[in-house]
């Protein structure tokens, strides 16, 4: 046992799994991802939009690192912490931020060889529900890169392993309250 598996909260025992056919696969796009219909580049729409405007630069995130001229930890827990900022902005003025930090996670989009997706459900308590949801786990184990989490979930969770991988998308999931980046994953070619 290494010390990331002693501080992550053991699991109960193995959630319920369900395999689940998306409503009218017949009528989505298809393409190489196998009925996953995506938009191709420069397909925004929109009345009035150009190139650059919705897909282009102009559009994209960008990173920036304006200075942190005060950080303190108002809160540290066994997963995340809630830490306090003061932020200079580029216009001389500073603002106070508190935040979730958040390790991130990956999820898994699991899809078997009749088409279904895999779902579990988990009991979410800040929500007070059992919610159905695919296979995901936080970022926990120091530099694993986030595919690898994803290959690692799908086995604890689903004694699953897939042959092919690809990155569906990542997201901030509430950039104003927490730095959670939840990285997708399409898995397929799926054994036991």
């Amino acid at each position: 046992m290494t010390v990331a598996d002693a501080a992550r909260p053991r699991r109960p025992a193995r959630p319920a799994l369900r395999w689940l056919k998306p409503a009218d696969a017949a009528g989505s796009a298809a393409d190489s991802t196998g009925g996953l219909g995506a938009a191709g580049a420069g397909e925004c729409g929109g009345a009035g939009s150009g190139a650059g405007e919705c897909c282009g630069a102009a559009m994209a995130d960008q990173s920036v690192d304006y200075p942190v001229t005060r950080s303190e930890e108002l809160f540290a827990g066994r997963i995340w912490d809630v830490l306090g900022e003061e932020v200079a902005l580029p216009d001389g003025q500073s603002v106070w931020r508190e935040f979730v930090a958040h390790p991130g996670a990956a999820a898994v989009i699991a899809i078997n060889d009749q088409g279904q997706v895999l779902l579990q459900r988990q009991y979410r308590h800040p929500v007070a529900m059992e919610l159905w949801e695919p296979p995901a786990g936080l970022l926990d184990v120091p530099d694993e890169p986030p595919i690898e989490t994803a290959r690692r979930e799908l086995v604890e969770e689903a004694d699953l392993e897939a042959a092919d991988w690809r990155q569906l998308v990542s997201f901030l999931s509430t950039p104003g309250g927490t730095s959670e980046a939840i990285y997708v994953y399409l898995a397929r070619g799926l054994t036991e």
